[in-house]
């Protein structure tokens, strides 16, 4: 998670201009993969989002400042912002933040309950208190969506067995974290409807 703020302070122009044709994209879809899933602890506020721990607090600090929109840190002699701030500078430009998928859970269980829990609350407060609070200080700007990929994978919070956890006909009792092709063919005909809704709605602010 930690990487994110090095790629949009440092990289943000080359994303933008890569494979552009000259030109520059106006859309950024950006994910994590499963082991970013695996929250070891809540941390300690405000967070180290240069921290490559995974806790609550440091992940929480990549995506907003703890003491609000405008300030930064530094870091070697080097300025850096939120992802929020970076956001809100580009407003020409649309970021899709993907959750990051559930862990398996069989043969052996490659997470446990609390650190699947840490993820799915880190994945409700990206897409609830974060995203609502960006768009309460950038009134009129909806120049960023989050897709919550880890709930539709995953078994819900109060689940019997294996919460949190890639549900069985998604993958999870084969071993391996990555969301087999059932989960690609199911979740992609969502992503398409969700990213359809949110072009528009970023155009419409135009």
């Amino acid at each position: 998670m930690n990487h994110w703020v090095f790629w949009f302070n440092d990289y943000l122009g080359s994303v933008l201009a890569h494979g552009a044709a000259g030109g520059r994209h106006r859309i950024v879809l950006f994910k994590s993969c499963f082991p970013n899933s695996n929250i070891a602890d809540e941390g300690v506020e405000p967070g180290d989002p240069f921290s490559p721990e995974r806790t609550l607090a440091n992940y929480r600090a990549v995506f907003r400042h703890p003491e609000g929109p405008g300030a930064t840190w530094t870091r070697n002699g080097v300025t850096y912002r939120a992802l929020e701030d970076v956001f809100a500078a580009h407003p020409d430009v649309l970021f899709v933040y993907i959750t990051s998928p559930p862990r398996h859970w069989a043969p052996d269980d490659a997470t446990n309950d609390s650190e699947a829990r840490r993820a799915r609350r880190f994945a409700n407060w990206v897409k609830r208190e974060w995203l609502s609070s960006y768009r309460e200080a950038h009134a009129g700007l909806r120049n960023v969506a989050v897709f919550d990929w880890f709930d539709l994978l995953a078994y819900p919070d109060d689940a019997p067995r294996h919460p949190n956890r890639l549900r069985a006909e998604y993958g999870g009792a084969d071993g391996d974290s990555h969301p087999n092709r059932t989960a690609d063919r199911r979740t992609a005909a969502v992503f398409a409807t969700f990213l359809d809704a949110v072009v528009r709605d970023f155009e419409a602010q135009r």
